[in-house]
């Protein structure tokens, strides 16, 4: 067994929430054009609120203290309102590595317990992708063989979507998840 892990923190979302997604991204995905992208299953949809990579269990174990520090300390929304989530290639700039859903604007009910983590993960020295990041929900991956130009066009159609409004998406809570990769996917597993 390893003794590092691949570790995340996430709004999990309700299964109405989880149901709406995938819809969603169903209706995307179809108009695709080939075998550009990658789905993700139902049950991995969650908002990616702070990546910290891979970490090890000494490391998961202060995340999971800072998860609850920040818990105590920040209201936790229920819902991931006030803003629509709209579909974008993730890096937006270079070759996009994923669909995912955004918030147009940012929400400071989502937003603020991000700050509180990110704050608190840099006061412990833990690691994690503090470039530009903000909340998203990832839809699908680009395939690493499908043609950029594509892939770049589609996302760019898809832009112009109207997206979910956030009031309709239900939160169950901020979680620390763990990512282990299968065969037919990632598998993730909440840890606090």
């Amino acid at each position: 067994m390893s003794d590092s892990c691949r570790a995340f923190f996430a709004y999990t979302l309700e299964q109405s929430s989880l149901d709406r997604i995938f819809s969603l991204s169903s209706r995307m995905l179809s108009h695709a054009p080939g075998n550009l992208f990658r789905g993700i299953k139902r049950e991995n949809y969650h908002i990616t609120a702070l990546f910290l990579g891979d970490i090890s269990q000494d490391q998961l174990t202060s995340a999971a203290e800072i998860l609850e520090s920040v818990r105590a300390e920040c209201d936790i929304p229920t819902l991931a309102g006030g803003t629509r989530w709209i579909p974008r290639g993730f890096p937006s700039r270079g070759s996009p590595r994923l669909l995912a859903m955004v918030p147009r604007e940012e929400t400071s009910a989502l937003l603020s317990p991000v700050l509180a983590l990110r704050e608190a993960a840099a006061a412990a020295g833990l690691p994690f992708d503090a470039r530009g990041f903000a909340p998203h929900i990832t839809l699908a991956y680009v395939r690493r063989k499908a043609p950029r130009g594509e892939v770049r066009a589609f996302l760019e159609s898809q832009g112009r979507q109207p997206g979910i409004d956030g009031n309709g998406l239900a939160l169950k809570g901020l979680n620390l998840l763990v990512s282990t990769l299968a065969p037919g996917g990632s598998v993730y597993r909440v840890v606090s």
